[in-house]
């Protein structure tokens, strides 16, 4: 399993004012990839709440709230990529996670 994060200030993926313009799970195609977003976290009965784990964020994250997922297949390997952001305040920042199945 391919594996990397991102911290930022700021959401990477999800819109800036996310918390106000996404009310509830959204769903977008964006440059062929498909987008979910989310106002505060994930539903855990959400279809994508089975590839969350804890063991994928950093270990100083205890508490995270996803804001923005994507998913997309190689058209070569057919293997699948995750993008998944978060908000983690007990740092007050921003994680991105990528990673693939394969």
């Amino acid at each position: 399993m391919g594996y990397s994060t991102f911290w930022s200030d700021e959401p990477k993926s999800a819109p800036a004012d996310y918390r106000k313009s996404i009310t509830e799970p959204t769903t977008k195609e964006i440059d062929g990839q498909t987008w979910m977003f989310t106002p505060e976290t994930l539903p855990e009965d959400h279809p994508w709440s089975d590839k969350i784990e804890k063991g994928i964020f950093p270990d100083e994250v205890m508490e995270y709230l996803v804001v923005a997922m994507q998913y997309a297949v190689h058209p070569v390997s057919g293997d699948l990529y995750w993008d998944i952001e978060a908000y983690c305040p007990g740092q007050e920042k921003f994680v991105t996670v990528s990673y693939s199945e394969n």
